[in-house]
């Protein structure tokens, strides 16, 4: 089936092309979310996180929260639903496993990790003893998938389960006591890097925290790294040789093995957005990261930065205007909108970059 086609059975709003070699926009029309708060894509599906209708259910009747998966190739949707699908917010997907992260309804001891068989779409609930949501208070986010371990970040340590015996561990350090400056966890091939907790300094947001934390997914030594001129700042991707990093200078470009940065000029009042659900994609040679634009912040879009180059550019469109969640596969940049249900003017949950 052709690109065209594929979107045609999708359901497509419209597309909005730019010069010659620019993205080409699309959109989805119908994917059967009501309120998007992840987005992840592996091979040919994509799957978004849906929480349902507002307010978050507290009791046991269902109020439309699930798992929806689309085939990109032919725009075929699939709702999974569970009694143990509850607030879903961030998705990571791998061949075998999608993980999802239920938020906690009433207090940080309430949240929950689930896994999804891609093939028989099961859903498993891991266990995650009592002691340890009691150690390391988190609302389950950020998180990671990385090295054959989800890794959880919370107050007080790292909760890291195994992806194929379900074996719960956790990492503790007084480096990682308090909460981090940034809501991003990133994973390059040995190490997962966090923003600094406010804690471990014993200093204020934005003032003395000059450095990043650095996990081994080896040993789970925890360690303080420091780069110059990098000051409160927030690992928000890695593309296989660079950690990019949001602190209070802009965009900065670490290269992992030289050590060098270099800061990269985003378009005039465009601002990388953060957030738990995941907000970046690595594709075609560039990093792409949701953003707004205008004081404002009304207006968002998403930011294309050339990995080499270090060039940025806007990739706007009306279909980009909430953004919760970036993904890409196979050349294909996914980012999905959350839209509050009820609101007079909808915008299309699942938005294609091409």
């Amino acid at each position: 089936m052709s690109v065209g086609a594929a979107l045609a059975v999708a359901g497509v709003l419209g597309s909005l092309a730019y010069a010659q070699g620019a993205p080409v926009v699309t959109a989805y029309s119908h994917t059967g979310v009501v309120a998007a708060r992840g987005l992840a894509a592996q091979g040919q599906y994509v799957w978004i996180s849906d929480a349902g209708v507002l307010p978050y259910r507290i009791t046991g009747s269902n109020h439309g929260e699930k798992i929806v998966r689309i085939d990109v190739a032919t725009g075929a949707t699939k709702s999974i639903t569970s009694p143990l699908i509850s607030v879903p917010l961030s998705i990571m997907t791998s061949r075998r496993y999608v993980w999802v992260m239920n938020g906690a309804i009433s207090n940080g001891l309430n949240w929950s990790l689930l896994r999804i068989n891609t093939a028989t779409l099961a859903v498993t609930g891991v266990k995650i003893p009592a002691s340890i949501r009691a150690k390391i208070v988190t609302n389950g986010a950020p998180t990671v998938l990385a090295g054959g371990y989800v890794w959880i970040s919370g107050e007080q340590g790292i909760i890291r389960v195994n992806t194929t015996t379900l074996a719960v561990s956790t990492i503790t350090s007084p480096v990682l006591s308090g909460v981090p400056l940034g809501p991003d966890m990133v994973a390059d091939a040995r190490y997962v890097w966090l923003s600094a907790s406010t804690n471990s300094t014993g200093s204020t947001v934005g003032t003395g925290l000059n450095f990043l934390v650095r996990v081994s997914m080896d040993t789970g030594v925890v360690t303080k790294v420091r780069f110059p001129g990098v000051k409160a700042g927030m690992p928000i991707a890695y593309d296989g040789t660079n950690l990019w990093v949001e602190d209070e200078k802009g965009l900065e470009r670490i290269n992992l093995t030289t050590g060098r940065d270099t800061r990269i000029i985003l378009p005039h009042d465009v601002h990388v957005l953060l957030s738990p659900s995941g907000l970046d994609a690595v594709e075609n040679g560039s990093v792409y990261f949701a953003a707004s634009r205008g004081h404002s912040n009304s207006q968002e879009c998403l930011v294309r930065v050339g990995i080499v180059s270090g060039r940025s550019t806007i990739v706007s469109s009306p279909f980009m205007q909430s953004l919760e969640g970036v993904a890409a596969a196979h050349g294909t940049v996914w980012a999905v909108n959350f839209t509050v249900p009820g609101t007079k003017v909808r915008q299309p949950v699942l938005v294609r970059v091409s």
